[in-house]
């Protein structure tokens, strides 16, 4: 009579094995209904909604699992899903979410991230054309370090989130009950590193937006302008940035059309955060100009605690 391996076991070697090749874990969900219900939550690791038709699939599979049975990584959506299914999906797949981009166009406007359920998320972009009157919730905050907000008109969706640092920066009764534990008021920006955003962004928050207010863990921050951009905004949003006096910030000629970060490995967008890194290291402005060496060494006086890349 053959031996049987023990139960532990063979979840070990299942699971490695879909780890190691996600063609051998396709496979493994054929062999047994108990080896599907272990195998198909590897699969769903790194989810890409490339197509409504893949999300409504996708809705439907994990309607036929208990709730959390499916802990995705990372999730994709294009701009063709549309937002109604992601409201119905992402309660149920966006608990454990780190990394989420969202890509949008003008007939599909709504990210839908009011449905999301993941306090942890890290890497978040919303690339496209997103609602001007659409907010980002401020849970979403305290976690993310790399933000990327390359939607056309995306001045509204972060003033809650600098009204509430404005807010934290003047009560004491507030930073005072963080002290006790009240962790829903924690400052919204208190681990964001990387930051991306077009000029439109900076409309209406003039000299009162400070990265260095708001964003003490910041590394590098980009806006982004496009190059059809005319002249006297450009010129106003650069005089802002510079009376800043923070060589963190680098303006950016931007002709490439942001959708074409769609890629499933997240590939494109990682060598966009590598190219900022790599022009704020070289202490860039904007084009060829540079940060003056007065300001880089003002700027590292005032602020010791926040390290400059290239230093």
């Amino acid at each position: 009579m053959p031996e049987v391996l023990p139960h532990e076991l063979k979840t070990i070697i299942f699971k490695a094995a879909a780890y190691d090749d996600l063609k051998c874990a396709l496979s493994l969900v054929r062999v047994a209904k108990y080896v599907r219900d272990m195998i198909l939550p590897i699969i769903y690791e790194d989810i890409v909604l490339e197509t409504a038709y893949a999300a409504t699939c996708l809705s439907r599979t994990v309607r036929s699992y208990p709730y959390g049975h499916f802990q995705p990584k990372s999730i994709l959506v294009s701009q063709f899903v549309p937002s109604a299914t992601l409201d119905a999906l992402f309660p149920a797949i966006s608990t454990s979410v780190v990394k989420l981009c969202i890509y949008r166009n003008s007939s599909n406007e709504d990210s839908g991230l009011r449905s999301i359920q993941s306090t942890s998320i890290s890497h978040l972009a919303l690339v496209g054309q997103s609602k001007a009157t659409g907010t980002l919730p401020i849970h979403l905050f305290p976690s993310i370090t790399h933000l990327a907000l390359v939607s056309r008109d995306q001045r509204q969706p972060m003033t809650k989130a600098i009204e509430l640092a404005d807010i934290l920066r003047r009560n004491t009764t507030i930073l005072g009950s963080i002290l006790d534990g009240a962790t829903s008021f924690l400052p919204p920006f208190r681990s964001l590193t990387h930051f991306a955003c077009f000029t439109c962004f900076f409309g209406h928050y003039d000299e009162k937006f400070s990265p260095k207010l708001h964003m003490p863990a910041l590394r590098c921050c980009a806006i982004l302008q496009k190059r059809l951009e005319d002249e006297h905004s450009v010129g106003r949003i650069a005089s802002l940035a510079k009376a800043w006096e923070d060589p963190r910030v680098v303006i950016l000629e931007y002709s490439e059309d942001p959708a074409r970060w769609y890629s499933t490995d997240d590939t494109d967008l990682s060598k966009f955060w590598a190219m900022v890194e790599e022009l704020v290291a070289e202490h860039r402005f904007y084009g060829r100009r540079k940060w003056d060496e007065s300001v880089i060494k003002k700027f590292r006086q005032e602020n010791p605690q926040i390290r400059l890349l290239g230093y």
